[in-house]
């Protein structure tokens, strides 16, 4: 039998090749794995445990290229969307306060019928009865003068009664300077039968001397355009409506995709966490037994070659003896 070197020895100590694997003292395989798993569900842990805190499953551009450009895309549209339902809605109430203001005016030449009415028999009345008549008559014309003159809306400044508002054949109604009139869309004006401010004191429908029937007559029609116009402002609020509704829906339906992109599922979220936690904990057991296993097995692999060296030497000197 020869005699085993010290190199043999040397090499014993470090390494053994047992049916192809080696095992090692210096190098250890699956606690490498080990740690590399560990290192990894740590990492996951740390992407987890973000989303988590931020409610956001995106947080960098390297979570998810592709979706921060649709999220970006989306956050756009939801912008777009909801500064059109602001303007729309502004404009809503626009309308709503000019046809407030026509509604006004439609209650005072109502009362101004009542008061033509009243002056239709004249020779039933005192001249201090028609003289009031008349004052209340020209105290409703001056209001109707100054709501269609000065009335505006107090946000954007426009003419309560006109100020440029597309209204198809009706787009502006002027009801001071002495004039009655509305527009007819092309630029041009419709009178409404004769001057209202002719109702005023000395005027061709004076209530006190003046043409009775004549001022009734003017009084209908004046009425009826202003019915007519309500009905237009009517339709453009109930179209604004049906407009702002499928606006709505659009911005509800950009949101919510924006949200399956963007957002956090907490469900999913949470059960990666505890996934993750296990690996960990599993990745550092994994660690510490590879380790232990390989250490107590070189030095079982040790002990069994001092020993196989001791007997070789003892060998030797009994066969030097001989």
């Amino acid at each position: 039998m020869s005699a085993i070197t010290a190199g043999d020895v040397d090499r014993a100590r470090f390494s053994v090749d047992v049916g192809g694997w080696m095992i090692s003292a210096l190098s250890n395989a699956g606690a490498r794995f080990g740690a590399r798993q560990l290192g990894e569900s740590q990492r996951a842990l740390g992407t987890i445990l973000e989303r988590l805190a931020s409610g956001k499953r995106i947080n960098r551009a390297a979570d998810d290229p592709s979706g921060l450009i649709a999220v970006e895309g989306l956050k756009s549209k939801e912008i777009d969307l909801t500064k059109q339902i602001e303007s729309i809605t502004r404009r809503q109430y626009e309308y709503g306060a000019m046809e407030g203001g026509l509604s006004v005016i439609s209650d005072l030449l109502v009362d101004l019928q009542g008061l033509v009415t009243n002056a239709g028999n004249r020779s039933a009345l005192s001249a201090d009865e028609k003289r009031g008549l008349q004052e209340q008559a020209d105290s409703i014309v001056k209001a109707i003068d100054f709501l269609a003159g000065t009335g505006k809306l107090s946000e954007t400044g426009s003419k309560l009664l006109g100020g440029g508002v597309s209204l198809g054949a009706y787009t502006t109604i002027s009801l001071a300077r002495g004039q009655y009139e509305i527009s007819d869309g092309n630029g041009g004006t419709r009178t409404i039968n004769g001057s209202l401010n002719e109702l005023r004191s000395g005027g061709a429908f004076d209530l006190e001397k003046g043409d009775v029937e004549g001022a009734q007559k003017a009084l209908e029609k004046a009425a009826a355009f202003i019915s007519t116009t309500r009905g237009a402002y009517g339709a453009q609020v109930k179209a604004i409506d049906d407009q702002v509704s499928a606006l709505q829906v659009e911005l509800e339906n950009t949101v919510a995709a924006k949200g399956q992109i963007l957002d956090t599922d907490y469900a999913k979220e949470t059960a990666a966490l505890v996934r993750e936690r296990l690996k960990q904990e599993a990745a550092t057991f994994v660690t510490g037994v590879s380790q232990r296993q390989q250490a107590d097995a070189v030095l079982s692999l040790l002990s069994g070659t001092k020993e196989m060296i001791e007997r070789s030497l003892e060998e030797g000197k009994r066969a030097r003896t001989v």
